[in-house]
């Protein structure tokens, strides 16, 4: 029987913290973090983003930013501080995250408490980038949805479902499949306003370990997507060949990686031993382990007009 994930109201009403839901962006934020040691560059994530969108988007000509679901506003911070012409918009659907994005960010930053998939499609077209990271495997997921069930529910769920199978020609590669409703939902509104630049990341089903990383992080493509259980809610990992159908047919053009593309971590002696280690002898291995498994769990997109 079809299961909907919706975390809608844990996020409104529930979360008060990110607690032990160790992001990437988070792993990077302390000066300290053993992450940095691994990575290209000793920077936070907003910093590294903001310089990996460089090759691909001339950030002069980028004067307003918003950023979906944007947890501490880490993210943001940093990227303000390399781009303090820019003027940014948070909108988060926690009223809790909200008031971390606004002890946290300072400069020309406004606050929308908002589900993004409500947001008036007028401020999106007036919008240079969205950045929407990790945050769309909280969006709605459609689980467990058979092919009959595709044909003959009446569910609204499952009409939008079908709709966009058809009308993006989606690949569906099991019987039963999990559908990232939710998220194809947001990234069809982003394109129909005509948002010039795209940047969206999170766990995917579809990626996999690459070179020297390969053998010792065991990531592997599923190309359904699959529950990942958190406290107090789940999420569901993304197909990003949807994604990417998505804004190819209304015209973007898309880069789509994993997250090492933009960190570029080095595998060192240390490092090769603590992913070969059976044992965690201490948490810095234990984080080490989660931050390089997530360099190739998470993909990117980033789709130009």
């Amino acid at each position: 029987m079809i299961h909907i994930n919706n975390t809608s109201t844990y996020h409104k009403e529930q979360i008060t913290t990110l607690g032990w839901e160790l992001t990437v962006c988070n792993m990077l934020y302390p000066e300290n973090s053993p992450c940095r040691e691994v990575i290209k560059k000793n920077a936070p994530y907003g910093t590294l983003l903001c310089e990996f969108l460089s090759s691909f988007i001339d950030m002069k000509q980028v004067k307003t930013i918003l950023e979906a679901g944007g947890g501490y506003g880490f993210l943001m911070k940093d990227f303000l501080a390399c781009c303090p012409h820019v003027q940014a918009i948070m909108v988060d659907i926690s009223p809790a995250m909200l008031a971390e994005q606004k002890k946290n960010i300072r400069g020309n930053v406004s606050f929308i408490h908002s589900d993004f998939l409500e947001l008036d499609n007028a401020l999106l077209s007036d919008i240079d980038l969205i950045i929407c990271n990790e945050i769309i495997g909280d969006f709605i997921t459609v689980c467990d949805i058979t092919h009959d069930i595709l044909e003959s529910f009446a569910l609204d769920e499952i009409k939008e479902c079908k709709r966009l199978i058809n009308e993006y020609n989606l690949e569906i590669k099991a019987n039963p499949f999990n559908f990232n409703l939710g998220a194809l939902l947001a990234i069809e509104k982003i394109c129909k306003a005509g948002t010039k630049y795209i940047y969206i990341s999170e766990h995917s089903c579809e990626s996999e370990s690459q070179g020297e990383f390969r053998e010792c992080v065991p990531v592997r493509p599923t190309f359904n997507p699959y529950e990942i259980r958190l406290f107090g809610h789940s999420e569901y990992t993304i197909r990003f060949s949807h994604l990417e159908a998505v804004a190819k047919k209304w015209g973007y053009t898309i880069h789509r990686g994993v997250y090492n593309d933009i960190f570029g971590c080095r595998m060192t002696p240390k490092l090769q031993f603590i992913l070969n280690s059976t044992a965690s002898a201490k948490d810095e291995y234990e984080i080490l382990r989660q931050f390089i498994g997530d360099m190739f769990t998470y993909e990117y997109v980033v789709c130009c007009k």
